[in-house]
């Protein structure tokens, strides 16, 4: 997403942020043809990016050491209507084009280009089209900046990737999972999580098991995330650490873009932003992060009794629905609020989690079911 409202105000903000936050590196300026870089993919010592809505349909390959473009790849049967992410796996990559700033989208699109063609150096290319729209949007009407189904994040993960939503109403950021294989699908939330900001870019590591989210809040403080021993279907029942960033003062704030190269270091990009430039920075994530639950999840101590024989009751009122998932993260049980729960599953180690009215995860606890 492109900013163009000025305000000395928020220069002053972005300035206060740089003197308690960790701070990005500068490594260079970002060049004119990428002034809104948008997205980050490490591929074989290098960079690639792309740029948001109303740019080329292109893949721009630049030099880590200085920000310079050494190659540009034109994806032949595509329009870049909103390119927000990039991210590949061993034999694709994948742009994603799913920017979404007043909701009304009905065409969200990832295209997947073959590796293969990629690295043969040709400058133009073709990607299969992987269709999507979201279970949970019944409306389309148009919302500037004020829709829960706007996106500017995925990455590969296994045989899936991972899609984390920028919702402009409350903060969060929806988890969608969705298949690799070209085709059109309806994709349902898996999880959702409090980022208290605007998720602009993530990394996965699958050896590592970790997940990254990086971007800004409403001031445009940059800020991010790291999610770790987690499962696949249960995303936030991980460890969730949170860190506030900062640029360096006078640099753009607009974080868009971030990619992994070795555990630990991370390369960031900018939008500009008024009259500051583009910028690519480095980003050193081998420091203990500030750990917090943004969430605020009850993580323990609230089911009794726990083990238990099928009858349970839960010690927290403030919920709206009870899932219960065994450890594949298939739903066994569900239902509304009670005063108790009688329920009839096999024995085993289970997840219970608490939601609330607008779906969001409130709270989380292994439940062990007996024999009676």
């Amino acid at each position: 997403m492109h900013t163009t409202n000025t305000t000395i105000t928020i220069l002053g903000i972005l300035a206060f942020f740089a003197t308690s936050a960790q701070e990005l590196t500068n490594v260079a300026p970002l060049p004119e043809s990428l002034i809104e870089s948008s997205g980050l993919h490490f591929l074989d010592g290098q960079l690639l990016s792309i740029q948001d809505s109303g740019n080329e349909n292109k893949i721009f390959e630049i030099d880590s050491l200085n920000g310079n473009i050494l190659r540009e790849v034109t994806i032949g049967n595509t329009v870049n209507t909103d390119w927000e992410s990039i991210t590949g796996d061993d034999n694709f990559i994948y742009i994603g084009d799913f920017g979404n700033n007043n909701g009304t989208r009905t065409d969200l699109k990832i295209f997947k280009i073959p590796m293969s063609e990629y690295l043969a150096d040709t400058s133009t290319q073709t990607a299969e089209i992987i269709s999507f729209s979201y279970a949970d949007q019944t409306g389309f009407a148009s919302s500037p900046f004020a829709t829960n189904f706007d996106a500017e994040a995925f990455c590969s993960f296994g045989d899936s990737l991972l899609l984390f939503t920028k919702n402009w109403i409350n903060g969060y950021s929806k988890i969608y999972k969705l298949s690799k294989a070209p085709g059109n699908y309806e994709v349902n939330v898996i999880d959702s999580i409090n980022t208290e900001g605007f998720v602009t870019a993530c990394t996965c590591d699958p050896e590592s098991g970790l997940i990254h989210l990086i971007g800004h809040n409403s001031i445009l403080a940059p800020f991010a995330v790291r999610i770790s021993d987690f499962s696949s279907n249960q995303i936030t029942d991980g460890e969730i650490n949170r860190v506030e960033l900062s640029s360096p003062i006078g640099q753009s704030a607009q974080i868009e873009g971030l990619s992994q190269t070795y555990p630990g270091k991370f390369f960031v990009t900018s939008e500009a932003l008024f009259n500051m430039e583009a910028t690519l920075y480095e980003l050193l994530w081998g420091i203990d992060l500030s750990t917090k639950n943004p969430q605020n999840l009850y993580l323990d101590g609230f089911i009794s009794p726990n083990p238990s024989n099928g009858y349970f009751r839960v010690n927290i009122d403030d919920y709206s629905e009870l899932r219960i998932v065994d450890h594949q993260g298939k739903l066994v049980y569900e239902s509304l609020k009670l005063h108790e729960y009688r329920i009839n599953i096999a024995p085993g180690l289970y997840t219970l989690i608490l939601t609330n009215r607008m779906k969001h995860k409130i709270a989380s606890q292994r439940l062990v079911i007996i024999n009676p």
